[in-house]
């Protein structure tokens, strides 16, 4: 993958071009394991010349598995170890990270949860069809989702509002910014709408995305998503 910078969409504050991209180091909870083994992970990526630490999404899985698909992001997953809530293992994986010169990053996946989640029940969200093929993109793990309702800018708005108030806490625990792995066509509005959400608190809140692999079109919009990188295959 690559980073390219991209300019604030109009209405959002002008960013500084930073004088080089960031070197990301890219760590998954359930290699490294517990919380109490983080640490020294956190020297060595140091000491290898990286400056950010993206971390894989931390919180507690629903049934199917996949650590992409939160079932309760008050919680963590398992693999931590950690007896605390989320927002605790947040504190404790930023202050860990930034004692050691590292700037702290989480992958967050806005469009999709667990099905049979809290969430996934609420009218933000709806199971996905059973009967749809499955994504060959996606692990099969990540097809028992509950898909975010986009159809209306009404829809779009309210649950940036649920992130922008999610993200502003976890940055309240010392984490720098996130990389948001989108999946559902449109997908560049709802960024454009959180990160605007967020930055109106948070300014310097540093945003990546990767978005779906889509045509020319959405390819536009997401120049205007507000994010300050984006992941692109090559």
């Amino acid at each position: 993958a690559v980073t390219a910078l991209v300019p604030s969409p109009a209405g959002q504050p002008e960013r500084p071009a930073p004088l080089r991209s960031p070197r990301i180091y890219y760590l998954h909870p359930l290699l490294v394991g517990p919380l109490a083994e983080w640490p020294g992970q956190f020297d060595r990526i140091a000491r290898l010349g990286f400056d950010h630490l993206l971390i894989a999404p931390v919180f507690l899985p629903g049934e199917g598995g996949s650590i992409l698909l939160a079932g309760d992001h008050e919680r963590t997953h398992p693999a931590l170890g950690w007896d605390g809530d989320a927002p605790s293992a947040l504190r404790r994986i930023a202050a860990g990270a930034r004692a050691h010169g590292l700037t702290p990053l989480v992958d967050i996946v806005p469009d999709r949860v667990a099905a049979g989640s809290r969430l996934a029940e609420s009218p933000l969200f709806q199971s996905r069809d059973a009967a749809l093929p499955l994504d060959p993109r996606y692990y099969p793990a990540e097809s028992a989702a509950a898909e975010a309702r986009l159809e209306t800018e009404e829809a779009v708005v309210t649950l940036a509002e649920w992130w922008a108030a999610r993200l502003e806490s976890w940055v309240d625990c010392g984490l720098g910014g996130f990389r948001l792995l989108p999946r559902a066509d449109g997908a560049a509005r709802l960024v454009r709408e959180i990160t605007a959400a967020v930055r109106r608190r948070v300014p310097d809140c540093l945003f990546f995305a990767s978005p779906p692999e889509r045509g020319p079109a959405e390819s536009a919009d997401w120049a205007q998503a507000g994010v300050d990188f984006l992941f692109l295959n090559v």
